[in-house]
């Protein structure tokens, strides 16, 4: 998702999140389960990460982690 936000916004850098915020596990994925995508300058990265608590909880960890990991990408 990345990779295709860059090449519709011929963007440079992006961030992309995607993963189960709440409720019950779906295909094997437990709640919590994000995974955080970053293209920087043609390379692409991705990570899994986990975050406890109630859905809003997670989405407002996502959102820090998908900008730590994007920092790392630039760093």
């Amino acid at each position: 998702m990345a990779h295709g936000a860059a090449a519709l916004f011929d963007a440079d850098v992006a961030v992309s999140t995607t993963g189960l915020a709440g409720g019950d596990p779906e295909e094997g994925v437990e709640p919590g389960t994000v995974f955080v995508a970053t293209f920087v300058d043609g390379r692409c990265a991705s990570r899994a990460h986990h975050f406890d608590g109630q859905p809003e909880a997670v989405c407002a960890a996502a959102t820090r982690q998908a900008l730590i990991d994007l920092l790392e990408q630039l760093g």
